[in-house]
């Protein structure tokens, strides 16, 4: 029997590792990870997902996105999983700068987890419509994490 690589091996999702590779994934893509201390362009300040309609799995490892002042995870009906990892999205804004994180209208959305010390100077959390939603875990429990210190977070449409 012949051996078809093509045909029989696994293809792991693609790691981006800067704006640059985040401006070339596909928006067909269902699942790809950001590496350590990646994507921390200064010219990379907003993350919009919205376009990537067949994604779903995002996942971060630590210390990624630090100069991102908005943070959009929007619309995205086959999206299932969004894993963020410790000290992400950790941009300090000026005081007229508003940071915001918003994960809405994403219908089979099962889990969301954001690693300590991400997200420490975003003043807003918005996750709404997300019926499907099963776990949201935001830090580590007995451990001060610093997530979201000066955001109330808004959950909406959350009911399952």
């Amino acid at each position: 029997m012949e051996y078809h690589p093509s045909i029989t091996s696994f293809c792991p999702p693609p790691n981006v590792h800067s704006n640059a590779e985040l401006l070339n994934v596909s928006s067909s893509i269902t699942h790809f990870t950001v590496d350590h201390g990646c994507c921390n362009e200064k010219e990379l300040t907003v993350l919009d997902l919205s376009a990537m309609k067949e994604l779903t799995v995002f996942e971060t490892a630590t210390n990624c996105f630090n100069n991102v002042v908005e943070c959009r995870v929007i619309g995205l009906e086959k999206l299932e999983r969004v894993a963020i990892g410790s000290c992400c999205f950790s941009y300090s804004p000026g005081e007229d700068e508003t940071c915001s994180f918003y994960v809405k209208d994403c219908s089979v959305l099962k889990e969301l987890k954001i690693g300590i010390f991400s997200f420490v100077d975003y003043s807003v959390c918005e996750i709404a419509n997300v019926p499907m939603i099963e776990v949201i875990e935001i830090g580590e429990s007995r451990v001060y994490s610093s997530n979201f210190i000066d955001a109330d977070l808004v959950l909406k449409g959350c009911e399952g």
